[in-house]
């Protein structure tokens, strides 16, 4: 499908619309506007623009996954009833996300566009619980303090140079991943995250664990594998202290593969 004709549009209580796997490029106008539609998957199509009239009532699913969006229509953020967006795999360079927008969203998955910044007001995004913005270009993060829902966070493969202080707020997070990051070092203020279970520093330039890292008492799973080149970091300062390795008795699993750690024989006593 190619085209889709505006009365296609006239079954008034529509609640799915699957137009999934076309060769769309664009919407009709009247598509926001259905009062009943709540679920619309538009993914793998080749959409540029989406219609910008309308409100988008009863919306609580959207799918925008693999098209050609270079921005979301400004519409889509006065969905009110939205709580999941997948607009992965586009090319998302910013996210206008303003006060009192998406309060009912739970799931953004917004990886694999060219996003440098990730962050919202306030008074937005309030009831978020997961974000996916893996495979962007974000050199910046700054969470508000009101995301206290968050659970799921996952910022791999992206420009990060520091841990974004603002995470430390995130008291409900349950798995963190900064994989892939030039990160260098980890905070102390990481130790705020009381109820953070998985975390994955894999393949960045972290050498050593805060000696914080002890209070993180519901952690189970530490990935901290390595596939950059050895050769950058200097091999004197690859050390964790006994008391950088935290007395971790809840570890379940631990990944120290290709690592550049270089572990003291007694970091381990009191696993």
């Amino acid at each position: 499908i190619k085209h889709i004709p505006s009365n296609f549009f006239n079954i008034f209580y529509l609640n799915h619309l699957n137009l999934s796997s076309n060769s769309l490029r664009t919407i009709p106008r009247c598509i926001s506007s259905m009062p009943y539609l709540a679920h619309v998957d538009l993914s793998k199509n080749q959409i540029t623009k989406l219609p910008n009239e309308g409100m988008w009532p009863s919306l609580k699913h959207m799918d925008l996954s693999h098209n050609q969006l270079e921005k979301l229509p400004r519409n889509l953020f006065l969905a009110k009833s939205l709580r999941e967006l997948h607009a992965h795999r586009n090319s998302l360079t910013i996210l206008n996300i303003e006060e009192n927008r998406w309060c009912a969203l739970q799931v953004l998955d917004v990886c694999y566009n060219k996003l440098s910044l990730l962050a919202w007001p306030d008074s937005a995004m309030q009831s978020i619980t997961f974000i996916n913005a893996q495979h962007n270009l974000l050199d910046s993060v700054d969470l508000p303090n009101t995301a206290m829902q968050l659970k799921h966070l996952d910022l791999a493969h992206n420009r990060l140079t520091a841990v974004p202080l603002s995470l430390t707020a995130m008291v409900s997070l349950t798995t963190l991943t900064l994989s892939y990051n030039p990160i260098v070092e980890l905070i102390d203020e990481m130790s705020a995250l009381q109820s953070l279970k998985a975390l994955d520093i894999s393949s960045t330039y972290v050498t050593e664990l805060p000696k914080s890292f002890h209070a993180l008492s519901k952690l189970r799973k530490l990935i901290i594998t390595n596939d950059k080149k050895k050769e950058v970091i200097d091999t004197e300062d690859e050390i964790i202290a006994p008391s950088s390795m935290p007395a971790m008795a809840s570890l379940r699993a631990l990944d120290l593969r290709k690592s550049w750690l270089h572990i003291s024989p007694d970091a381990f006593v009191q696993l």
